[in-house]
C-alpha cells in the first residue's frame, strides 16, 4: 500500500481506532485529532459537520465509572481517549495532531452504527466539504454513491 500511495498529507477524520490503524500501516504522520480516541458515530457526524466549532472548544474531563482511561465532553459530544494514560497526555496530543489537519486535503470515514442512520448519511454526503467520505454500511444503499472525491 505504502508504495502506490500519492497523497502523503492526508487529514483522516474516523471515530474510532481505524484512522490510527490506516496512518500507521501507510507509514504517514498522523494529521488527525481523532487517532487512538472513540466517539459514537451521532457524536462524530456532529463533529464532522461542526469541525470548526468543535475544534475550538474546550474540553471537560470527567471520571467514567465504565473506563480506566480518559474520557472528556467537547461541548455536547463525548470523546473517550481510550489509549491515553492520562488526560495530559490525551490534550496534549489532541492539540498537536489538530495543528496539522489540512481541511483541503481531508478524508471522513465512519459507519453505520451507533443510531447513525441513512438520512445522517445523506447529510453528510451533502454537507461535509472535504476531498473524500467512506460510510461503511449495515444497509444496502444502492442509490447512494459512499465515497466521492473531490477536487
Amino acid at each position: 500500500m505504502r508504495k502506490h500511495l500519492i497523497n502523503r498529507d492526508m487529514t483522516l477524520l474516523c471515530p474510532n481506532c481505524m484512522g490510527g490503524t490506516l496512518f500507521h500501516d501507510l507509514g504517514l504522520q498522523f494529521r488527525s485529532p481523532t487517532i487512538n480516541l472513540m466517539m459514537y458515530q451521532t457524536d462524530f457526524l456532529k463533529f464532522a459537520l461542526d469541525l470548526d466549532h468543535y475544534l475550538n472548544s474546550d474540553f471537560k474531563f470527567f471520571k467514567s465509572p465504565d473506563y480506566d482511561f480518559p474520557c472528556a465532553k467537547l461541548s455536547d459530544i463525548t470523546i473517550h481517549f481510550s489509549h491515553y494514560a492520562s488526560q495530559e497526555e490525551a490534550l496534549q496530543t489532541w492539540n498537536r495532531r489538530k495543528a496539522r489537519i489540512d481541511k483541503q486535503n481531508m478524508f471522513v470515514v465512519c459507519s453505520e452504527r451507533d443510531g447513525l442512520t441513512k438520512a445522517d448519511i445523506l447529510r453528510l454526503g451533502n454537507e461535509l466539504k472535504v476531498r473524500g467520505l467512506l460510510v461503511f454500511t449495515e444497509n444496502d444503499y444502492p442509490e447512494i454513491y459512499s465515497f466521492r472525491l473531490r477536487n
